[in-house]
């Protein structure tokens, strides 16, 4: 190990037990969310919960059972769940009908846009 290292190390020691002294400032804690508990809040089951709100039913038990954790994204949409279960829950259904309703995107459309400075579309 060398010097720089060394002295890094030390200094996130300090952090550590500055923290536990009951120090607030100079870094951030990050708390894992507690899945499990937040779909309990739902009263849901897990395949009900990942239905609701369109998650996969096994990465639900995964992250409930430690295996996996979930991503920044997936810890967001989980707080907001957490935080609003019923209103998150009507979002969603409504977003997923919305795109339902636009039909099969998967065939190809051309790709009309606009040319700067002009009111005919753009070749493609």
């Amino acid at each position: 190990m060398n010097k720089e290292d060394f002295e890094s190390l030390k200094r996130g020691m300090a952090q550590v037990e500055a923290h536990e002294a009951g120090a607030t400032t100079g870094y951030v804690v990050h708390h894992p969310i507690d899945v499990k508990a937040v779909r309990a809040r739902t009263k849901l089951s897990q395949n009900k919960f990942a239905s609701v709100y369109h998650l996969e039913a096994s990465v639900v038990k995964d992250w409930e059972q430690g295996r996996r954790n979930p991503d920044r994204a997936a810890q967001t949409l989980l707080q907001a769940i957490e935080a609003e279960p019923d209103t998150l829950a009507r979002i969603i259904a409504n977003v997923h009908e919305a795109i339902a309703g636009l039909g099969d995107l998967s065939e190809e459309r051309p790709l009309k846009t606009r040319r700067r400075g002009s009111s005919s579309p753009a070749r493609v």
